[in-house]
């Protein structure tokens, strides 16, 4: 039972862990006005920066800044 326990806390934190980084995506799109896929494409690659980070609480704080400096200098761009 301990086990499944633990493999049960690990999905959950998983699963919570994902919703941030989509709930980080829809606000970024929203606030840009940029669609959701253009957001979420910038935000994945942006992700792999931080593939490695330890602690993971601040992960779509940091990467929500590079993609938020990243569409706007592509936006200024155009």
């Amino acid at each position: 039972m301990g086990e499944t326990s633990v493999s049960g806390s690990s999905l959950l934190s998983k699963e919570k862990e994902k919703n941030r980084h989509i709930e980080a995506i829809h606000k970024l799109a929203q606030e840009l006005g940029v669609p959701f896929e253009d957001a979420k494409r910038s935000y994945e690659e942006a992700l792999e920066l931080f593939k490695y980070a330890a602690i993971k609480d601040y992960v779509p704080i940091f990467v929500s800044r590079c993609v938020r400096e990243r569409l706007k200098h592509m936006h200024h761009m155009n």
